[in-house]
């Protein structure tokens, strides 16, 4: 693995699917020179980056002159520039590459870039409502897509959506809606119980069997995915019992969890893929810790989304969880071992690569550990949209010898 950081952050669409990746790169502004894509595709593949989705990447100048004599693939890149010659632009647009504007503020002699543009990219935080509107107001009816970036708040979001953005980036979706509230919402309190009940410490393998089981919904779920290619286990998992004897208490519980937190309504799916991301990634920065600690680490990390999904300050949400002291100071105030590696783990996203690669294990790279992190997600998300997105029969159809062979 080269010495290359990427870090990748999605870009939504209006429904908050994910239209694409934006790749985030270690240079100057997070921008790749044209060994940077060459290096990172030939080492890590960008299946392994944005799956089917495009990437967008900020360039540099540089890049520009570059990126003629570059076989990369046109129909999965979408280059982004500040400025730059005309010329060389308009080269890349006809090899048939999506060109954004990047941090855009409109100008009179930016007229020829606008026209070869597809994309424009604004600011939020450096513009401001007023600067948004204003620069709306430039660019709308000419045919050019807008993604409104640094997107950090529901309510930015929001007031994006209102002038007509077709994109939208940052990190809002890991906020909660309402952070002023100090209550859990009401919809929301069936599922703090039940993600509270599969986490008590106290819950012997007769009673998660149970707690699993009287929700026909969850209990289905949980043996479709069991099930899934994903796990490969051995023999068909009939009951909930037969997996908790194949598997362990840590086990199911790890995925039952995972389950419930997947079934919330009207949370984008994106959200749970970052739980799984961040949740490997700590799981992987700790390898040379115990098993059982690495199950822990897993834990934080996929907790660490939980005050979104709940749409809860992290505190409140925390106070009705079972989880150890530990855990809890390292999801609300980054303490602890744990609490510095989510810590790192979070600075990744944003870019800042140094925390993690000294947290990394001997010989293994803090870039390894974000890439496996993605495809072990990415193979776990695929599983799991099917297993939730299936019809829930009748109860007696998840009814299962109660035993299994060996």
């Amino acid at each position: 693995m080269s010495d290359i950081s990427v870090a990748r952050q999605p870009i939504f669409d209006k429904d908050l699917g994910v239209f694409a990746y934006e790749l985030l790169f270690s240079g100057i502004e997070g921008r790749a020179e044209s060994a940077d894509l060459v290096g990172t595709f030939g080492s890590m593949g960008l299946q392994d980056l944005v799956g089917s989705r495009p990437a967008s990447v900020k360039v540099s100048e540089n890049f520009l002159y570059d990126a003629m004599s570059l076989q990369l693939p046109a129909d999965r890149l979408i280059i982004e520039v500040k400025d730059g010659p005309a010329d060389a632009i308009a080269a890349l647009k006809e090899r048939g590459y999506l060109i954004a504007l990047d941090e855009f503020e409109y100008r009179p002699e930016l007229n020829p870039l606008v026209e070869l543009a597809h994309i424009i990219r604004l600011d939020v935080h450096k513009l401001g409502q007023q600067g948004l509107w204003h620069q709306m107001g430039q660019v709308q009816g000419r045919g050019k897509r807008l993604v409104a970036t640094k997107v950090e708040t529901h309510e930015e979001l929001e007031f994006c959506k209102s002038l007509g953005f077709d994109y939208y980036q940052g990190h809002f979706l890991c906020q909660p809606k309402a952070v002023t509230k100090r209550t859990v919402p009401t919809n929301r309190l069936a599922k703090l119980s039940l993600l509270a009940e599969l986490n008590n410490p106290d819950a012997d393998f007769d009673g998660l069997e149970k707690i699993i089981s009287r929700d026909v919904g969850l209990s289905y779920r949980f043996l479709r995915y069991i099930n899934s290619a994903f796990f490969s286990l051995p023999h068909k998992v009939g009951s909930v019992r037969q997996a908790l004897v194949l598997l362990g208490i840590s086990a199911v519980k790890k995925w039952a969890t995972l389950l419930a937190m997947a079934d919330i309504d009207d949370k984008p799916n994106e959200l749970v893929v970052t739980a799984l991301v961040r949740a490997k990634m700590c799981e992987l920065a700790a390898a040379s810790r115990p098993a059982r600690e690495r199950e822990e680490y897993f834990t934080t990390g996929m907790f660490s989304v939980v005050d979104a999904l709940l749409d809860s300050p992290m505190d409140v949400v925390l106070s009705s969880l079972p989880l150890s002291d530990e855990i809890k100071d390292a999801l609300h105030h980054h303490l602890g071992p744990k609490g510095v590696v989510l810590k790192a783990v979070l600075g990744y996203e944003h870019a800042r690569f140094d925390d993690l690669k000294a947290l990394a294990p001997p010989g293994v790279s803090a870039q390894e550990i974000y890439t496996w992190a993605i495809a072990w997600a990415r193979e776990a998300e695929l599983e799991l949209e099917a297993s939730t997105s299936a019809g829930v029969p009748d109860a007696p159809a998840v009814q299962a010898p109660a035993s299994i062979k060996p």
